[in-house]
Order: C-alpha cells, then structure tokens, then sequence
C-alpha cells in the first residue's frame, strides 16, 4: 500500500505563477525564509529525477525518509546533518514557514468561524514530518490540533519537537508520551497514518492544512491523489476549509479533483475559496511570499 504521508517530501516547489500557466521548471534549491528557517523550493523535473533502483521517485518511498528523519541515510554528513538532497534530520519547513502562512490561513479559517475560538476549532495538519510551522501555529493558539505522516520516523521527530507540553496526554488511539518518558501535558495528537485511511470520525475537520503533502501524494500516482482528497472530504465537516500550498499538482487537476468531488455543479462536496491565483490577506500580504500557488475549498 502507498502511503501517502510523505510530508511534501520530494523536493518539489516551482517558482510562483498568477496564471495558470505551467511553471518554470528549476533546480532544487533551498534558501531562508524570513524566520531564518530552511525551506525548499524545487521542481517536478527535478524531483522526478531523483529516481531509485527502480526507477521510480525515491521521495516516494518511506524507506527514503525513514532514513532521512533517523540521519540514517547514507548521504547524511556529520558536518551540518543534511544528506546529498539538502534535507536536515533536525527541522525542515516546506514551500514556507508559519509567519509567511499566518496572514492567510487566519482570514481563511476564522472567516466562517466567528462562533468559534482558536483553540476550538479542530485543526488537522496533513504530513507532518520535522517541519516546525505546526508547533508555531500551536504556540499561536490553535491547540485543538491532530498532525499525522506515515514515516513513524517523521512522527518520532515531530514528537520531540513538539515537546511534553504541547503533546496530548497518551490515550486508546495514539501515544504521545514524550521520548524522554515524560507525560505529555498539552493537547496536540500525532498520528502514523495513510493519508487514504485516517482514523478520524467523519465530519470533525474544522480546517485542514496541506503544505506539499498532496503534492507528494500526486507523485506517487492520479489515484492516490483522488483517493486522498476523498478521505479529507470525508474528515471535513460542514463549512470546514482546506488551505493548501501547492507547486507540483497542475492547477486544472487540483481545482478538478476537489470541484467534482461528490458530483459537479451543485453537487460537489466543494466550493472554491482561493484557485492558486495571486491573493492578498487582509494585511496586504501576498501569497507569492509563500514560495508556491495558495488554494483553499470549503466543504459544503
């Protein structure tokens, strides 16, 4: 089975478009952002050349970021941690870091929740990994968190860096004691998991955040992708929101597979919020400070 937890683990950002036009194609680089946090910006071409023995995608593999979340991986230095792809075994964010997201995911998620505070609304995070954007949005208030990626590995590291005091006491469903045995005293919940199969109740997503995770997915393959969109329509609950930062899914399939999910027109489980189009937050901020194109659905 594919698991699809991959954390936007491939290496793929292309540089941002305010059509929708195909972008341009690049090398993978990584550069930092504003909070001095290390980020990645690639392309599909590039990652797609990254082939294993068989020839296919060794981001889509778990054994790749077992390995890379372990420092196992052979190519790991000792020097500064990171293996030949660039990627650290401590902390890595993805496209971009909490203080270029915040502006956005506030106005899209707080937008029809006015009945509800922060640290209510049920939040999930898709792919977790060692990216530290989650643990910022924690510390920002948005507690009623649940994260998920299907690298036990990549759920042991966010363990240790969410720490015992924003971790959710262990409970029948996940154990989030802390690696040192300490008893976890917070109230956000790790999850390993199939982004096809998650073991959430239906309808109890307040808002979803993907930054890259479908990206990966669609990598490893159209129906995964499909059957993980499915999935998240599923966990969402009535007038939940999605916020998704993609730079690999061409836009008329992204759009696509959420505008027909459940039937088209009127039936579609989804309304269109943000298309990957150029967008500005209520401060002015623009989403090409994101590194990738912004979409947003919210559920019917």
């Amino acid at each position: 089975m594919i698991s699809v937890l991959i954390l936007l683990q491939l290496s793929l950002v292309t540089s941002f478009t305010f059509q929708p036009t195909p972008s341009r194609r690049q090398c993978c680089t990584h550069n930092n952002n504003k909070d001095g946090l290390t980020v990645a910006t690639s392309s599909l071409h590039a990652a797609a050349s990254n082939l294993n023995e068989d020839g296919k995608c060794k981001f889509g593999t778990k054994e790749y970021w077992d390995a890379m979340y372990n420092g196992d991986d052979p190519s790991t230095t000792s020097d500064d941690n990171k293996n030949d792809d660039g990627l650290s075994a401590e902390e890595y964010s993805w496209y971009c870091g909490y203080r270029e997201l915040q502006p956005f995911w506030d106005m899209l998620v707080l937008a029809e929740e006015h009945d509800k505070k922060k640290e209510q609304i049920q939040v999930l995070i898709a792919g977790i990994g060692n990216d530290i954007a989650p643990i910022q949005m924690y510390d920002d208030g948005w507690t009623n968190m649940i994260a998920f990626d299907y690298s036990e590995s990549g759920v042991y590291r966010a363990q240790e860096l969410f720490g015992p005091t924003r971790l959710l006491h262990n409970d029948d469903t996940n154990d989030t004691t802390a690696n040192d045995g300490t008893t976890a005293t917070g109230s956000a919940k790790l999850l390993v998991s199939d982004c096809r199969e998650l073991p959430i109740p239906t309808g109890t997503i307040d808002a979803t955040l993907d930054k890259g995770t479908l990206d990966a997915i669609y990598i490893t393959g159209k129906e995964v992708f499909l059957d993980s969109v499915k999935e998240l329509t599923r966990v969402t609950a009535a007038n939940g929101i999605i916020v998704c930062v993609s730079a690999v899914i061409p836009q008329e399939e992204l759009l696509g597979a959420f505008q027909n999910e459940g039937g088209s027109g009127d039936d579609c489980c989804w309304e269109t919020v943000l298309d990957g189009g150029l967008a500005f937050a209520d401060g002015g901020e623009a989403t090409i400070d994101l590194g990738a194109s912004l979409y947003s659905f919210r559920r019917r």
